[in-house]
């Protein structure tokens, strides 16, 4: 499971990318639903501008009964903002989508 380290605040930003992401959600929660869920909240991000949309606004919580106990599975989507009228180059999305030799996953 990707795991954020609390004394690097800037892993938040580079930590890793959004397919380091999918998969870590895949194994984690046992399915894809939780894939597209994210995949959706990518594309939510972009469309309205969430340029902050980072590794710790991305979180997932243990599912204790039912069919998946024992799993996890992503936790409801909170702080989505615009970002974009606040740059003055304009939107930014700062999670990669492929990592990169610039990107170091802390897993």
């Amino acid at each position: 499971m990707l795991q954020m380290p609390s004394g690097d605040t800037n892993k938040k930003y580079n930590g890793a990318a959004c397919s380091k992401v999918l998969e870590c959600i895949y194994e984690a929660s046992n399915g894809r639903d939780d894939q597209l869920e994210y995949v959706k909240r990518l594309l939510t991000s972009y469309v309205i501008g969430n340029g902050d949309y980072h590794l710790k606004n991305i979180s997932m919580v243990y599912v204790p009964e039912g069919d998946q106990v024992g799993r996890y599975k992503l936790s409801p989507v909170y702080d989505v903002v615009n970002t974009a009228i606040y740059k003055e180059d304009g939107f930014v999305l700062y999670l990669e989508f492929y990592e990169n030799e610039n990107i170091e996953p802390t897993v």
